[in-house]
């Protein structure tokens, strides 16, 4: 088996739905450029910051050395039922009554997949034997992480 089969298995045992590695080069730089120019970005005047620029297309600048990139996806699924105003599995019509999406229901999903990244980390560094240097993103830095996930086979 190789590393990067072990870091996947290592991943989906920890509860991610999907893993993948990709080297930290990214090809979309130059569309989120135009995105950017375009204005598409509306009122989120961050994405539009020179150091976040940069930082989107040269992942060295977040993290220093960095020769992969280990991309996870993590299925944050909660039934209706707790949405829904009958033992039905749809939820209610009535408009008085708010929707919570999804991925709000339960635990934050930031600090549940942080936590399962920077385990993994920690797993790398033991299966290596020494220290490695590691960023954990939960939607939280520049980076473009769909073109990532992509070049990781996600």
């Amino acid at each position: 088996m190789t590393p990067g089969e072990r870091i996947r298995g290592k991943a989906l045992e920890l509860g991610f739905s999907m893993a993948g590695i990709a080297e930290p080069e990214v090809d979309h730089l130059p569309f989120y450029q135009e995105w950017i120019r375009s204005g598409f970005h509306g009122e989120m005047s961050y994405l539009a910051r020179a150091d976040a620029l940069e930082r989107r297309g040269d992942l060295g600048r977040t993290l220093e050395g960095v020769r992969s990139v280990v991309v996870v996806a993590h299925e944050y699924f909660q039934d209706d039922a707790a949405a829904s105003s009958t033992a039905g599995d749809a939820p209610s019509v009535d408009p008085s009554q708010g929707i919570i999406a999804r991925y709000a229901r339960g635990a934050d999903y930031h600090r549940v997949v942080k936590k399962k990244l920077m385990g993994l980390a920690r797993w790398i560094g033991d299966e290596v034997q020494r220290d490695v240097q590691a960023r954990a993103y939960v939607n939280t830095g520049p980076i473009l992480e769909r073109d990532l996930a992509r070049k990781a086979g996600l």
